[in-house]
């Protein structure tokens, strides 16, 4: 179904919108899947494969990559190539986790720049920092 939403996209409706969030609520593993796809994948046409997926269904679900910030933060920290160079060792990210990343940033400038939430932006800020510094959960859980 979400293949179908890149390659034929309908045109917008508040059905549409309301069939995505209902699966995206229910059945978050397998709606994300593209999104967690593309940040596995360091092959270009897998990426671009899996991006056109994640266009069409952002494009019906407004509030797709603010969602489910937990699926989002699964995909960015999936365990990138590593090197070690000396006695360190350094993570090589993944061209889709880049491509995620950069999609995200995109959403949240779009949003600062809308004005529309502002306090909801601030929320998604806190959100990714307390994702990638990975504090513990029970700590997570105080900082909302």
């Amino acid at each position: 179904m979400l293949q179908r939403l890149a390659d034929d996209p309908p045109p917008s409706s508040p059905e549409l919108t309301a069939l995505l969030t209902l699966l995206s609520d229910t059945v978050p593993t397998l709606f994300f899947r593209p999104v967690i796809a593309c940040a596995r994948s360091n092959q270009d046409a897998n990426v671009v494969a899996q991006l056109r997926i994640i266009g069409g269904v952002a494009r019906q679900l407004p509030s797709f990559w603010i969602k489910n910030d937990e699926m989002i933060a699964v995909a960015l920290m999936t365990a990138p190539n590593t090197s070690t160079i000396g006695h360190d060792i350094w993570a090589k990210p993944r061209l889709g986790q880049c491509v995620i990343m950069l999609e995200l940033i995109n959403h949240i400038k779009a949003l600062t720049r809308s004005k529309k939430d502002p306090e909801g932006v601030r929320f998604i800020l806190r959100e990714i920092l307390v994702m990638t510094f990975l504090l513990p959960l029970d700590r997570r859980e105080l900082s909302r």
